[in-house]
């Protein structure tokens, strides 16, 4: 992912979970100095496909700094029960240009 761009982000749910029954859904990436929660009425949920698909913003990406990003889902079942899956990292790329792209 570069610093600036606008990518859609799709994670694979490796589970048999129903995510169209969840009571919330968390899609969180972060960094040292800056962390961005996707709630469940951000985030494209496909049950089927088993995907959650969140899209950024270029002031979203702008805002992370490092080489990594961390990510993490978490889960709010209709019985109360809370899931969360293994944070992964997510490479993050400079740009030479600062700031939004505007026409």
């Amino acid at each position: 992912m570069y610093r600036g761009t606008t990518p859609t982000l799709i994670y694979n749910v490796n589970s048999n979970l129903d995510l169209n029954g969840m009571l919330q859904i968390w899609v969180t990436l972060k960094t040292l100095m800056y962390e961005k929660t996707f709630g469940k009425d951000d985030i494209i949920v496909n049950n089927e496909n088993k995907t959650l698909t969140i899209e950024l913003s270029q002031e979203d990406t702008l805002n992370f700094y490092g080489s990594n990003v961390e990510t993490q889902v978490r889960f709010l079942d209709s019985n109360k029960k809370a899931y969360a899956s293994n944070i992964k990292k997510i490479n993050l790329d400079n740009i030479l240009k600062e700031g939004v792209i505007h026409e």
